[in-house]
């Protein structure tokens, strides 16, 4: 399953117009920073890290998509949870809204998270209760089809008066820096900001500046994918996730 992390155009724009862009890391959400700090006044660790989704995108978190490939997480440092942390926190889902305090939901969030190193098996596991096996359910958006069948009882998840996907959508945290180039397998932005790009790196001539860029800026530049007229990034990765995994689902002839 793939990563998928989120920004604002300002952030692409600090990138394309660093000099060392490409070993340079992403921004964090001011938000983020907030709920990390809040919590650890109530007493809950939440380590400074960078935000993915399993392979979701928010459009509320942003205009840029980055899709990461399955990294090594073993020796990583990190966790997740099966829901949205942000928007549990900010009481945006039952039964956490306005009904808890946010030490109550800090410590739920504490209670349910699962270690980096083995959330892709609990991820497994969920998939084939809730979802009966069928991860395309899960990659198109669906509701959990049993909802009951795993996890604790109070998940956003199990509560029908939940219907947006950041109530079921996995949230993997990661502790470490992760360089924007390291493991990346596609990325979109509005069609108007990647010709903002295109005028930035190249000179009149049509060339990469710097020369030393150049490998880096056109590996980055083929991984774009383009969204279409009515779609926004997040919507054209996840059609690109989601064809990924119905050719794998096909059988082979």
């Amino acid at each position: 399953m793939p990563l998928v992390t989120v920004e604002h155009n300002q952030t692409l724009f600090h990138l394309v117009n660093s000099n060392v862009c490409w070993n340079s890391h992403a921004s964090e959400h001011a938000t983020a920073r907030k709920i990390e700090y809040e919590c650890g006044e109530h007493g809950v660790t939440i380590p400074g890290c960078r935000y993915f989704y399993a392979g979701h995108g928010l459009d509320r978190y942003g205009e840029v998509v980055f899709v990461y490939e399955p990294p090594d997480e073993i020796n990583l440092c990190g966790s997740a949870n099966p829901f949205d942390t942000g928007a549990l926190f900010l009481g945006s889902m039952e039964p956490f809204a306005k009904k808890t305090t946010k030490k109550d939901r800090c410590q739920f969030i504490d209670m349910t998270k699962i270690d980096i190193s083995s959330w892709r098996k609990e991820f497994g596991v969920f998939i084939n209760r809730c979802y009966d096996g069928d991860v395309l359910s899960y990659l198109n958006g669906a509701r959990p089809k049993e909802p009951d069948a795993w996890g604790n009882p109070n998940l956003p998840s199990k509560n029908a008066a939940n219907t947006e996907l950041c109530a079921w959508v996995w949230e993997i945290r990661i502790e470490e820096k992760h360089p924007i180039e390291q493991g990346l397998f596609a990325w979109s932005c509005p069609v108007d900001q990647h010709q903002f790009i295109t005028r930035t790196i190249n000179d009149m001539k049509g060339n990469v500046k710097p020369p030393k860029r150049a490998k880096n800026l056109g590996t980055f530049s083929k991984k774009w994918i383009r969204p279409g007229i009515t779609e926004t990034p997040c919507e054209a990765i996840q059609q690109r996730i989601i064809r990924l995994f119905s050719e794998r689902k096909k059988p082979s002839s």
